[in-house]
């Protein structure tokens, strides 16, 4: 990618999945929006992205697939984000959630996994511009972080649009439907859209359009 380092006002970056991120990346200051992969090595990558995240200053849009959750303390400190996506594997429960901060004063539009999702929904309730959330992967159980989402989705004033993406093979349980009968009742004014899964691209094309809405 020895082109790249010679386009220091490019705005829009994308890498595909498991395309190697280039060292020069955190010389690309001028970036606005920014879709990649983090490989699970923890090599040099993570690091490159991690010095990355500290010199953008102007970006406005990041989705981020692979291994995030080390990058989360780099990612909040972005406080320009406005539509934030991050992908990693449905088995990651484990993964910290969403620290609280002054970057939720911008946010907009956040997609994130089901299991990190949950972890966060009260940080989520301090975003006073948060208008487009997705979940990735179907609201599961029937405990308090279930019923915790449908609240926040019912009460958060700006929001606007609620998506769930759900694979094939996941079916909307029952306690699903009737917190999306109880949802409709509530707020009949937030649009909320069920989809399949999509491709890592597809997703955040489709967030990136939805993120400019007034």
């Amino acid at each position: 990618m020895a082109p790249l380092t010679a386009c220091t006002a490019l705005r829009d970056l994308r890498f595909c999945d498991n395309q190697a991120l280039p060292a020069c990346l955190p010389r690309l200051t001028q970036l606005q929006r920014l879709v990649a992969c983090v490989p699970w090595s923890h090599g040099e990558e993570t690091v490159t992205v991690r010095a990355a995240l500290r010199a953008f200053t102007r970006l406005t849009f990041m989705a981020l697939s692979g291994a995030v959750e080390g990058l989360l303390p780099d990612i909040v400190a972005a406080q320009h984000i406005q539509s934030l996506g991050l992908l990693m594997s449905q088995e990651a429960v484990g993964a910290p959630p969403l620290p609280a901060g002054p970057w939720l004063a911008r946010l907009r539009c956040l997609g994130l996994p089901w299991p990190m999702l949950s972890t966060c929904l009260e940080t989520l309730g301090h975003a006073p511009r948060l208008e487009r959330l997705c979940s990735i992967g179907l609201p599961q159980g029937g405990g308090l972080k279930f019923h915790a989402f449908w609240e926040l989705a019912a009460t958060h004033p700006p929001l606007r649009c609620l998506e769930l993406q759900g694979g094939p093979c996941e079916a909307a349980s029952p306690a699903l439907q009737d917190a999306l009968g109880l949802l409709a009742m509530l707020r009949p004014g937030l649009h909320v859209r069920r989809t399949a899964l999509h491709s890592t691209d597809d997703s955040w094309d489709d967030m990136a359009s939805g993120s400019g809405h007034a």
